[in-house]
């Protein structure tokens, strides 16, 4: 076990605040306070693990689903059908709902390209959709996954489009007969 002092140190160098809840936990025990607070720090790393994989694989299912609907939407001009790159070719109303979130996804894709060594295989390679989609987080798809809560203020009625997530779960999947699309 670490000495008082020690103890103390490592304590004193945690702001106060922080500290308080720890402290009030373990009746001012600096030592199981410090324990408390490591533990936390674990819990909420064995937490970021989760959050990682379910943000892949959230991402890559609505990407799954947005391409095949994308690619079967009809260009405005008649000219054929949007490609399913639905980041650099969306159909409307993909196109406004995603503008703000696709620019900042593209610079950070941009800078992650800059960032390779010199000597990188795709150093000066174009940018891809799969380039910009890895540049998405959680907060990207709040927009497209609607809330049933009509009460919320970023309640809108959803569009067909928006409809696609419902396909993105296998969970959700089985839960209906197959082609129920009803909620």
């Amino acid at each position: 076990m670490a000495k008082r002092s020690s103890l103390l140190q490592i304590a004193h160098t945690l702001h106060s605040a922080r500290m308080a809840t720890y402290l009030g936990s373990t009746h001012n025990d600096v030592a199981r306070a410090l324990d408390l607070y490591r533990w936390n720090l674990q819990l909420g790393a064995a937490f970021q693990e989760v959050l990682a994989v379910t943000e892949v694989t959230l991402r890559n299912a609505v990407d799954h689903a947005l391409r095949t609907w994308n690619a079967g939407q009809p260009r405005p001009d008649g000219e054929g059908l949007h490609s399913p790159h639905w980041l650099q070719d969306p159909a409307r109303p993909l196109a406004s709902l995603t503008r703000r979130t696709r620019d900042i996804a593209r610079r950070q894709a941009e800078d992650a390209r800059s960032a390779r060594p010199q000597n990188h295989p795709r150093k000066f390679a174009p940018i891809t959709h799969d380039d910009i989609l890895a540049q998405l987080t959680f907060g990207a798809f709040v927009k497209l996954l609607p809330t049933p809560d009509e009460d919320a203020p970023t309640y809108r009625a959803p569009h067909p489009v928006e409809r696609g997530h419902e396909n993105c779960v296998p969970a959700q999947r089985q839960s209906r007969p197959p082609g129920d699309r009803s909620r």
